[in-house]
């Protein structure tokens, strides 16, 4: 490695071409980089003190004479944003230096630092540019060829450079002399000697920061010559840069969810991880580098289907793909990857995936119509793979369907019961999926789609509260109370294209003004309301319970006959191997038993969803995982909250911090129950453990 403090302009002024490879990501700097690079030309003018002034390096490997000829290629690793700026910067100089009639100034800029005079095609340029940048740029250079309208980086910087020099006073010549202060630290790479990948790790680049993607991108290919590189790319990773359309971010998810895809045994890599991991992943499966990116790439076609919904597919697919979408179910991309792959494969035909598919969206709505958080699915789904039966397209879906059964406390497929409760209650009006469910419930089985966009929700029972009298008498005369509890649940929400007309105005009127009344509608969803002549809360009652009726049948839940069911629940999936009951424990009888059970009542009421799980030595509460466990004990009862010492609220000092003493339980809180006066004081311990789990 050779690093020295070289002129800008003398690196650029001999033969040879700086190529910007195929693995580096497009040109990106912004008006404010290169703000910032005129500023500092203006300051090195107008002070003494500086006779030059740094820009940062120059990073590069040099090739073989022979590639171009004899016009020396260097491949730049770092520093392609720094060097691609200042060329736009030099060819608006030589531009603007030729529109005031200094056609030597312009030659000597153009041969000096941008063309190579006596060469052609490609090899003329001194600077060549990634495949997406290069067309670009080359008709900025020949042509001066920008569209007004053209709001790319390239042609924005390359127009505010022009704009900055045709407006300063200063010759040519004497702007020409301050670019001339500017310094780079240029470092030449030896491939066969140096190792450019930690090098380039290891320098502290003053640009913009590299996203995980560029990173894994320039990890797989800088190893390779520049012939190899391009060969890679145009087959593997351009098609992929088309897609994503410099969304980093995007393929950074990718990453993530194709690791996790790849070994489900592996915990979830983390974003801040997420290169260290992946450069680990490989070791651990050493291949070739063509045969790593044609994996990523044909996973990634994969991910793009239902991310971006490219490319086209079949309708029925993308239907449901963009229901999932609109749930924003990202933590089902590694399962949903497995599903495309193998569907590809012909392990899965498309009935099975549809039907997989819509059970996916029907999990991840009933749990978040019940209140359930999500922060655990993304374990949830990673793990499937492992309990798949792929001998044919039946058993993979049975498969799927008896692990999804299998699941249990905080991982569980809401039931039938627990969803209508929950459905009936909810406030959907203020749930962030309000439209999803009212447009799926109005399409379902419809082959003439209603899209809820070209529509807003209306409270069939205005928000404002009633003022006349008639109003108050229509709802009974408890309508304060029906106000609050109904307002915003299912029974009372609808679809309209009259939202604004219909107002505060009566429910008779709503039924009844001309060419917009709710009689006319052609909206399903407004089909029972056309039947009633009041709006009270018997009304609405009728209406959600239908409406949730209806939705257990727009979001299923599977089930498998019991012969088939045991054909794929086994050690594998059902991990318990004792069936422990109350009797397990010895104390557990008498008043301790019945002191129990009033704790028991009062734990499960915290939440549908809390679930009791006897252990061998203890009795767990869960809801995600524990958050109390119970140890019945001759006297009392132990309980274990799952908390630090420091986190817990114990005005009357009851509480005994046991991080460093063994207990049975998860925790490190424990407080004894000793009789039913302490009852309120520890639910409120208990409560923080839980809230804190909740939230």
């Amino acid at each position: 490695m050779k690093a020295t403090e070289t002129p800008l302009l003398r690196l650029l002024d001999w033969t040879k071409q700086f190529l910007i490879p195929t693995y580096q990501r497009t040109y990106s700097w912004t008006l404010k980089q290169c703000q910032q690079l005129w500023d500092d030309i203006l300051r090195v003018w107008s002070s003494d003190q500086y006779s030059n002034h740094f820009i940062g390096g120059i990073l590069y490997v040099i090739e073989e004479w022979t590639t171009f000829g004899w016009v020396l290629q260097a491949s730049v690793i770092d520093g392609q944003q720094r060097i691609t700026t200042c060329s736009l910067l030099l060819y608006a100089l030589a531009e603007v230096s030729k529109q005031q009639w200094n056609e030597q100034s312009h030659i000597d800029i153009m041969q000096g630092c941008i063309i190579n005079s006596t060469k052609n095609g490609d090899q003329r340029y001194k600077l060549l540019p990634t495949k997406l940048d290069k067309e670009k740029y080359i008709a900025i250079i020949e042509w001066t060829k920008i569209d007004e309208n053209d709001d790319s980086n390239m042609a924005t910087n390359y127009k505010f450079f022009k704009e900055k020099i045709s407006q300063n006073a200063k010759s040519i010549e004497t702007i020409y002399k301050w670019i001339a202060k500017l310094f780079i630290v240029d470092i030449a790479l030896d491939r066969v000697q140096d190792n450019p990948q930690l090098i380039f790790e290891s320098m502290n680049s003053t640009g913009l920061a590299l996203s995980k993607a560029e990173l894994i991108k320039n990890y797989l290919l800088m190893w390779l010559k520049n012939q190899e590189q391009t060969l890679l790319y145009e087959q593997y990773r351009f098609p992929m840069d088309k897609i994503l359309e410099s969304n980093s971010d995007l393929y950074d998810m990718f990453i993530r969810d194709y690791l996790t895809f790849k070994d489900s045994s592996w915990a979830i890599p983390t974003m801040r991880a997420l290169y260290d991991e992946f450069k680990v992943f490989l070791k651990s499966e050493p291949r070739e580098t063509v045969d790593v990116l044609k994996d990523i790439s044909k996973a990634f076609n994969h991910y793009s289907r239902f991310t971006l919904l490219k490319p086209e597919m079949d309708g029925d697919i993308k239907e449901v793909l963009m229901d999932i979408d609109t749930l924003q179910a990202t933590v089902a991309y590694p399962l949903m990857l497995e599903l495309f792959w193998d569907y590809e494969e012909n392990k899965l035909d498309k009935e099975h995936l549809l039907q997989i598919l819509r059970l996916i969206e029907s999990y991840v709505f009933r749990r978040a119509i019940c209140w359930i958080p999500t922060n655990s699915m993304n374990k949830t789904f990673s793990t499937f793979k492992k309990y798949l039966k792929k001998d044919n397209s039946q058993t993979y879906y049975e498969s799927f369907v008896a692990y999804l059964m299998s699941l249990d406390s905080y991982k569980a497929f809401p039931t039938d019961e627990a969803f209508e409760a929950e459905f009936l209650a909810k406030d959907v009006y203020n749930f962030r999926s309000c439209k999803y469910l009212l447009e799926k419930i109005e399409n379902h089985d419809k082959k003439e789609r209603v899209s809820a966009d070209n529509y807003t929700i209306e409270h069939i029972m205005p928000q404002n509260t009633p003022k006349s009298p008639e109003r108050k008498e229509e709802l009974w005369v408890s309508w304060k109370d029906v106000y609050d509890k109904y307002l915003h649940t299912i029974g009372n929400i609808t679809l309209t294209g009259y939202n604004s007309e219909y107002s505060d105005r009566p429910f008779k009127e709503k039924k009844t003004m001309e060419g917009k009344w709710f009689n006319a509608s052609p909206v399903w969803l407004n089909g029972m309301i056309k039947s009633t002549e009041i709006r009270n809360e018997e009304a609405i009652i009728n209406r959600a319970k239908q409406l949730a009726v209806f939705a257990k049948h727009v979001w299923p839940y599977e089930k498998l006959s019991d012969e088939v069911l045991a054909k794929y629940i086994n050690k594998e999936v059902s991990t318990d191997k004792h069936q422990w009951t109350y009797a397990t424990h010895k104390y557990l009888t008498g008043t301790i038993m019945d002191l129990y059970q009033k704790f028991k009542e009062k734990v499960v009421a915290l939440h549908p969803d809390v679930k009791e799980e006897i252990q061998k030595l203890y009795i767990a509460f869960k809801y995600q995982t524990n958050f109390v466990d119970v140890e019945p004990q001759k006297s009392k009862l132990r309980l274990v909250l799952n908390m630090d010492f420091e986190e817990i609220k114990d005005p009357n000092w009851i509480c005994r911090d046991v991080t460093w003493i063994g207990v049975w339980g998860n925790g490190n809180v424990s407080v004894h129950l000793k009789d039913e006066t302490e009852l309120e004081y520890i639910l409120w311990l208990v409560k923080q453990s839980f809230d804190k789990q909740f939230e």
